[in-house]
């Protein structure tokens, strides 16, 4: 039986592979002078920030262009030097994940001595053509899209709100699920977690309040997530297939629980997420068990 390391907080869905410690190395600073956006900065840029950093994503800004860069210079040396940024908190030296996103120590310092010596734009035709990203669904066309069957108004103003969807999933067996791509489809969601209850207790509970979804961190213990993978989403998580190993069961009568914590914006904003299911013929060959942890 394989084990499946969850660690609250992670923004991560992907899985452990192997422990081993490696030892950090020491940034060696390039010649002053030579480090440059286009021929430097803008590779780690737009492989590590732009995907969050773009127009309509979940980032407060763009980072696409020299001068969107350079506004945010000293920023982005900060948060990537504390590793704050990109989001990815394993400690790097402590194993490997699939889809790691931390940023290696050369990365780092190449940051840093850019912006101590005024974030140099360098040559254009050294510049990296322009990232592109999938407008549609990032693992293709889904075999089943499934969507809150209401939206739900999340006020201008006030508290951080934290609330549970109830979606039915029209399955009449069986199926083996190989991934789950949710679009939250609102800026204003900051991340949330894909539940799954065979017992209707979801559906009754919100059934029984007036608006779309009812409140609460703490869902029914009827609501739980699969074993094999972490189906969750966070601003610039990569959709991920899994493996064979990390296929689970969706059995039918199940409905989909978002929970998702909701942050206003000044604004009134319309909440209405669906999700993708892809499917496989394939049966899971083995057991996989989850452990939790607190950090």
């Amino acid at each position: 039986m394989f084990l499946l390391i969850v660690v609250a907080g992670l923004a991560t869905g992907l899985l452990f592979q192997r422990k081993s410690r490696i030892s950090e190395k020491h940034y060696v600073p390039r010649a002053p002078g030579t480090v440059t956006f286009s021929k430097d900065i803008a590779p780690i840029i737009f492989a590590q920030c732009s995907n969050c950093h773009r127009p309509g994503q979940s980032a407060p800004f763009d980072l696409l262009t020299y001068a969107e860069v350079k506004k945010h210079a000293r920023d982005i040396a900060a948060v990537t030097q504390s590793r704050f940024m990109p989001p990815w908190p394993p400690e790097p030296g402590f194993g490997e994940f699939t889809g790691a996103r931390h940023l290696s120590v050369d990365q780092i310092g190449l940051i840093q001595q850019g912006v101590a010596e005024a974030a140099l734009e360098g040559a254009t035709s050294d510049l990296p053509p322009s990232p592109k990203w999938s407008e549609g669904w990032q693992l293709g066309e889904p075999d089943l899209v499934v969507q809150m069957p209401q939206p739900y108004t999340l006020p201008a103003s006030g508290k951080d709100v934290y609330r549970n969807f109830v979606i039915p999933i029209p399955t009449t067996g069986r199926r083996y699920v190989q991934a789950v791509e949710l679009r939250p489809g609102n800026k204003s969601v900051h991340h949330a977690f894909m539940l799954y209850d065979r017992t209707r207790q979801s559906r009754r509970i919100d059934e029984e309040d007036s608006e779309p979804g009812f409140p609460g961190m703490s869902p029914p213990v009827s609501a739980n997530a699969p074993t094999g993978q972490f189906v969750t989403w966070q601003p610039g998580k990569i959709a991920f297939r899994g493996t064979e190993d990390s296929i689970w069961s969706l059995e039918p009568n199940t409905d989909l629980v978002l929970q998702m914590h909701l942050q206003p914006t000044g604004k009134p904003e319309r909440i209405q997420a669906s999700a993708g299911f892809y499917f496989t013929d394939k049966a899971p060959p083995r057991g996989v068990s989850r452990i939790s942890f607190s950090v």
